[in-house]
Order: C-alpha cells, then structure tokens, then sequence
C-alpha cells in the first residue's frame, strides 16, 4: 500500500516522501470500488506530561496505546490534540500556571501507534515560547507526524491536507480561547469563516475538518455562542467540526446533514474520576469526499491509557451522550456503534 500524501503548512516540510496515486473516478458512491474508501479518527486531548510521562517511565510509551491500538492502526489518518511542548530541557516556560512539556523520544511510540497528524492550535503550544513552539514543530517532522494549527512561517494559517485513494481531507485547526498569538492559529470566528469559504471556492471537493480549541471546561452542554459559531462554520462550507479544551464529552450535533462534536473529552491524559476519565473517538469513512459513515469509540481512561468501553459500559456511557444530543441518533451496527 502506497503511503498517503499529507501537506503540512509550515516553515519545516513534512518529509515522507510524497507519493502519486491515480484512482478510477466513479459517478456516485453506490459505484465506487472499496479501496477507494479512507477512514479517519479523530481524538480529543493527548498530553505527554505530568501523570502520563510518570507512566510512561514505568511502563514505557507504547503501554498508552495498548487498549486502543487495533482501533486507530488501521485507520489512514489517526489526529489528536497535542496538549504540550515536544522539546528538550533547555526551554524555559512562559509565566503561566500550567506548563506541560515531553520529550522528543516519546513520539516514534505515537507514529507506530497510528497518529500521524497532531493538532497543534491550543493553549499548551505556547508554554515554552516561540523557540517551544519551533521545536515541536521540527521533532514533528523528524518523527514523520504531520502538524496542523501553526503557521511558522507567518503566513495566513492554512489547512494541512491529507490525499489518499482520490480523497483530500483538509484540516483547518484553529483555538477560540484567545486571538492574535504569532505562532498558534488563533483565529476570529469571521477569520475561519472566510478561510473556509476561500478553500472550498478553489477546493470545491476537498472534505474540509475544522479542529476546535474551544468551549468551558468540565461543562457538558456548549454555549449557546459555540453553537452559532458551529452553525457559521458549517454553513461556510466546513462538511464536519470535532471540539477540544473542556475534558469532557459534550453535545454532538446533527446540523445540515453535517457533524459537529462540541468535545470528545480527554484521549490520553492523566484524569482519574469521572467524566474526565471517559471519551470518544469519532471514527469518520468517507469515499472520494462524500460521508460514508460515522462511528463512535467509547473508552475509559485507566492510568493515563485509554481502553475501550465493551458491554452495558459502552451503552450507560453513550445513552448518556444521547440524552444531551437530542438531533442524532446512535445505534449498534454489526458491534459497532454508528451515528445517524
């Protein structure tokens, strides 16, 4: 299997080598062969500090994966939300009260693991400075893992896009929480909207991700604000939005045909109690850019190690999500858990 094509929109290239597929075209999906499906999982928050690298050094990096491993190494494209710095001892933090910080060594564990592209525009990327950021940045890049959310090079933030099988996944990465930071793609809602609307003019086929840094922590249920800003989003030509930053899962919506998931919780972090302890992987299919599919992924979060949720867990875990996402539906299909 050829690997995908993935551009990351930074001053350091990615630097797999780039690979050409020609694939058939088909006229709708009910005609396209199978191999032209990609299936992609979208994780909430990782951190690498902390309880997590207390772990780490006890049972080393691939122990964080093992409940969940045959879920994203299968898939194509595996993103979650790098909450930390990847650089070496010498950085010094930034005056604020939580800085998290990992060292490089642990990200070859994360490429064989199935994460290949970390979003990067959160409230963590900063904590060591411009030189943090720039070192995270190249470690990325050494390690094979694409980045999304960061603009290096000054220039406006664009998407970082992963090709595979004739399907171009665009991923916008944006932070709500604060504006104007140099280095972290911290746009204006007006900012995104516009960027949105300019890609899918020159793009029209991409299937375009927006990659959140929003929203109150430990709180279930958006703002009414977060709602509305969703909905522009969408209507601006973005086909799905997955949220990150309150550590819990929130409210996932069905508007316009399109998905938005306010929050998917922790991925991997050091959270002990409920509902920090708990979240979700949105696993999306999709053929030649149109929605297949979305599945959901419940886990318990066990020592820093996401495990998959099995039996009466999965179903107490997801009715609970139902009950606060009145316009979907989630039922078991062939013992997986489809949104509808």
């Amino acid at each position: 299997m050829f690997p995908p094509t993935i551009k990351s929109h930074s001053s350091i290239p990615f630097l797999p080598t780039i690979w050409v597929c020609i694939s058939f075209v088909f006229f709708s999906i009910g005609c396209a062969n199978t191999n032209d499906q990609v299936r992609f999982i979208v994780a909430g928050d990782l951190l690498l500090d902390r309880g997590v690298k207390e772990q780490i050094a006890k049972n080393g990096p691939d122990y964080l994966f093992e409940g969940v491993k045959p879920l994203i190494a299968t898939s194509d494209l595996t993103l979650a939300n790098l909450e930390c710095v990847v650089g070496d001892s010498s950085l010094k933090p930034i005056d604020k009260k939580f800085t998290f910080r990992a060292a490089s060594r642990c990200l070859p564990s994360l490429f064989k693991n199935g994460i290949n592209m970390l979003g990067l525009a959160n409230n963590h990327s900063y904590d060591f400075g411009q030189e943090g950021v720039r070192q995270t940045c190249l470690n990325l890049s050494k390690k094979s893992i694409a980045y999304t959310g960061i603009h290096l090079d000054g220039k406006n933030c664009l998407p970082s896009v992963f090709n595979k099988n004739g399907s171009q996944i665009a991923v916008f990465a944006s932070c709500f929480l604060f504006q104007n930071n140099s280095l972290v793609c911290s746009h204006s809602l007006e900012e995104l909207v516009e960027n949105i609307k300019s890609y899918k003019y020159n793009n029209p086929q991409s299937f375009v991700l927006i990659y959140l840094h929003w929203g109150i922590e430990l709180t279930p249920i958006p703002t009414t604000k977060q709602i509305n800003q969703a909905h522009q989003l969408i209507n601006a030509g973005a086909d799905a939005i997955v949220g990150h930053h309150p550590h819990v899962v929130q409210t996932i919506e069905k508007y316009n045909g399109k998905y938005i998931f306010f929050s998917l919780g922790n991925f991997i972090f050091d959270a002990q109690h409920a509902p920090e302890n708990k979240g979700i992987l949105a696993d999306f299919s999709i053929v030649r850019n149109k929605l297949l599919s979305v599945h959901l992924i419940p886990f318990s979060i066990v020592k820093s190690k996401p495990i998959s949720m099995d039996g009466i867990d999965s179903e107490s875990f997801l009715d609970e999500i139902s009950a606060i996402s009145p316009s979907i539906n989630i039922r078991k299909k062939n013992g997986a858990w489809k949104l509808d």
